[in-house]
């Protein structure tokens, strides 16, 4: 793979992340809209997820084998 091609891929990535987050920023004001209190219920346990494969993640690129 040469280097234009890498950047290609970059760069796509880049703005499919920026596009999917401003997707999912519209639908979340959309939802607080229609729904004030329950628009963040439930959310606990996915957050709680997230972040334990991110400090997995974290954890298992920093060890020295």
């Amino acid at each position: 793979m040469d280097a234009l091609s890498a950047f290609l891929i970059t760069l796509g990535l880049f703005f499919g992340v920026v596009l999917f987050l401003e997707l999912g920023r519209r639908i979340g004001i959309r939802r607080r809209a229609q729904d004030p209190e329950g628009a963040a219920a439930g959310t606990g346990p996915i957050d709680g997820a997230i972040f334990a494969l991110l400090g997995l993640l974290l954890a298992l690129t920093t060890y020295q084998f």
